[in-house]
């Protein structure tokens, strides 16, 4: 059967780079929703990232494709270059490929947006897209923990780096084993969160603003590494 991959946008039949799957003969197997991921709209193609809420769900179409098609796709996402990341997840056709946003690319995100992130409504990307404004700050306790984690220490690693170009590293509280604070175990983090009585959650969406966007926003978006 080859390679199983789940695409969401751009690559979905009737986007842009839908004739790259063709192109490959990839095989259609069929359009499924999965369940525990966000949808953000990022202009021309969206991303999506891991959910705290398992009742969350994107629509994707899952293909068969060879090995060389994958790679190719690879390179569409920007793997090499921490844009996206390929993941495994479960579909009823089996083990499953998707691109998810790679959290350096979540934490870029985080620091140039000034306002609100679009949440693509009910997970299904079109066109023109449908969406709901989130709070920048309410959507960060809205992802998957694990995930969290992982944004939480490239945004360390990134303070840390900058410490060391422009701080005096003698101080002994940088400490000789870590010199750059970066965390050791991220397991061991998820269980000390996970011993802390959680705050009091209010869904961040529930008064939210309706978005349409423009056709031409899209047209007029860069594409030069489409998402699915």
């Amino acid at each position: 059967m080859g390679n199983l991959v789940a695409v969401y946008g751009s690559l979905r039949r009737g986007f842009m780079n839908h004739q790259l799957l063709g192109a490959y003969n990839a095989n259609s197997l069929g359009t499924v929703t999965v369940r525990g991921w966000l949808m953000v709209d990022l202009g021309a193609f969206p991303m999506v990232v891991p959910s705290a809420d398992p009742s969350d769900s994107i629509e994707v179409e899952v293909y068969s494709i060879s090995h060389v098609g994958l790679d190719r796709l690879d390179v569409l996402e920007g793997v090499s270059n921490k844009f996206y990341e390929r993941v495994t997840i479960n579909t009823q056709f089996g083990e499953t490929y998707m691109y998810q946003y790679h959290p350096a690319s979540y934490s870029n995100m985080m620091e140039s947006v000034t306002g609100n992130i679009r949440l693509v409504y009910l997970g299904v990307w079109q066109k023109p897209a449908i969406t709901k404004t989130i709070p920048k700050d309410a959507f960060d306790y809205m992802i998957g923990e694990k995930y969290s984690l992982r944004v939480d220490a490239i945004m360390r690693e990134e303070d840390d780096a900058y410490m060391w170009d422009y701080e005096d590293i003698e101080d002994p509280a940088w400490g000789e084993e870590d010199p750059v604070g970066l965390p050791v175990d991220l397991e061991e983090e998820i269980e000390e969160r996970a011993k802390a009585p959680p705050p009091p959650l209010e869904k961040p969406y529930l008064e939210v603003d309706y978005y349409i966007q423009d056709e031409e926003d899209q047209d007029d978006a860069a594409v030069s590494n489409p998402a699915f």
